[in-house]
């Protein structure tokens, strides 16, 4: 199975950083809560790929623009990191 994260495609950049140094300059109150939800953010996409697919699936490439997605490149055999036209092999 080939799986491809490109998080980039409508947004340009990492949203939810975004979202939170936005959030921040009203509110400095909300940088508390970055711990947790980058754990969970860290965690979630293995569980719901593993939820949605079973536990005996095997990722054998796993493209993507981002090194959030370290849990999934773990998963996977073989991984891709693309950014822009070019492509290189991370594992």
């Amino acid at each position: 199975m080939r799986v491809f994260d490109f998080d980039g495609t409508i947004y340009d950049g990492e949203s939810l950083f975004d979202l939170y140094l936005f959030s921040a300059k009203y509110n400095p109150k909300v940088l508390r809560y970055i711990a947790p939800v980058l754990r969970y953010v860290i965690k979630y996409k293995p569980k719901r790929f593993r939820e949605l697919y079973g536990d005996n699936v095997r990722v054998d490439e796993f493209y993507t623009d981002s090194r959030f997605d370290q849990p999934m490149i773990d998963m996977a055999r073989r991984a891709y990191m693309v950014k822009g036209n070019k492509i290189h092999q991370v594992k």
